[in-house]
């Protein structure tokens, strides 16, 4: 079995399966880059694939940045060709961890602020939805008619990155506005104005202007991660948010439960508040 055919199998059994259409943009980009390394150097099969081989890919590499997520790519096709055993072992040797950050969000104020800088009318309500049910840009460009109940609001979003489906609700004059702006005669909710589905790099551009509008760097994703924080803020309900959010693991949604100093504060505050109503007697200084 060639390099091609070892790789064809990995996309038919795990990306075709379990990834987004983002997702699975960003592997074949990789794996393309693999093949053609491979067909360069006159390597047949990816059991000849060494750690060299590797370094020299990564060093031909035009783009530097991403190298991490490059080797990440590459280490679940070696993982999974070692499973079903195509090859013997792994050339890849990444060990080191990223550090993992705070996502980044914006404030309430900054997502009204931004809404007002997006003069379509369709763009404005696909803001709406995502800041408000905390879909991912991919899941509401993608959205189809049959998976929202324009009556109660539900929205069924359905094989999230191979996982189980599960329903999210938008406010009623979202709905309605959803509603008002979906083409008739298209299975998708939103579309360009040649009724094709809305790619996710044009909706970043839209938000990109209205964020150099405020003098702010503005990135799709983090519209996710605002609603995530101020639901969590609001409500403090994290396996109730994991379930909004689709995460399989509580750990990545613990990632949105920060507390800024002015939460810690106002926290403070409640509790000890709290404790004067039950009159608790604390130890004062002179006491000490």
């Amino acid at each position: 079995m060639n390099v091609k055919q070892q790789v064809d199998n990995f996309i038919a059994d795990t990306i075709l399966r379990e990834c987004t259409k983002s997702t699975a943009y960003c592997y074949e980009v990789v794996l393309r880059e693999l093949i053609a390394f491979c067909k360069r150097n006159k390597i047949e099969d990816l059991n000849d694939f060494t750690t060299p081989l590797l370094v020299e890919l990564l060093n031909e590499r035009k783009k530097k940045s991403g190298i991490y997520q490059f080797q990440v790519v590459l280490k679940i096709l070696f993982n999974y060709l070692i499973k079903v055993e195509l090859v013997k072992k792994s050339p890849i040797f990444l060990k080191v961890r990223q550090t993992s950050k705070r996502p980044v969000y914006y404030s309430l104020a900054v997502i009204n602020e931004l809404r007002k800088h997006i003069p379509n009318p369709r763009d404005k309500v696909i803001y709406d939805l995502i800041t408000q049910t905390g879909l991912r840009v991919s899941e509401a460009l993608n959205l189809k008619k049959e998976d929202v109940n324009w009556n109660s609001g539900a929205i069924v979003v359905k094989n999230t990155k191979g996982r189980a489906d599960r329903i999210v609700f938008a406010p009623k004059k979202t709905i309605d506005n959803m509603l008002m702006l979906s083409p008739k005669n298209n299975i998708y909710v939103f579309t360009t104005s040649n009724g094709k589905p809305i790619y996710r790099w044009f909706f970043w551009q839209k938000i990109k202007k209205a964020g150099d509008k405020l003098g702010i760097r503005v990135f799709p994703h983090a519209l996710r991660h605002s609603f995530a924080t101020m639901f969590d803020r609001e409500m403090r309900d994290p396996r109730a948010l994991q379930v909004i959010l689709g995460h399989k693991d509580l750990k990545t949604t613990e990632k949105y439960t920060h507390l800024s100093g002015i939460d810690i504060q106002e926290n403070m505050n409640k509790y000890q508040a709290e404790m004067r109503r039950k009159k608790v007697k604390y130890v004062s200084s002179e006491d000490i």
